[in-house]
């Protein structure tokens, strides 16, 4: 499947976003990692985006 990078984000609009690992491994091992996303996600998107909830997992596959 290709991703398309440039797909505009559109105003008014709800966006569940997400990542993972790969192979299933983790992307937070630390309470610092989750700290530094928090920080980075604040810092680039807060101008441009509301955010309503969110959820910080190790690794977004729930089923481990």
């Amino acid at each position: 499947m290709k991703i398309d990078y440039y797909t505009p984000f559109y105003s008014n609009q709800f966006y569940h976003i997400y990542n993972r690992g790969n192979n299933g491994e983790k992307i937070f091992y630390t309470s610092e990692n989750y700290m530094f996303f928090l920080k980075r996600y604040d810092h680039y998107l807060s101008e441009f985006a509301d955010t309503y909830a969110y959820c910080l997992l190790p690794n977004s596959d729930l089923s481990n």
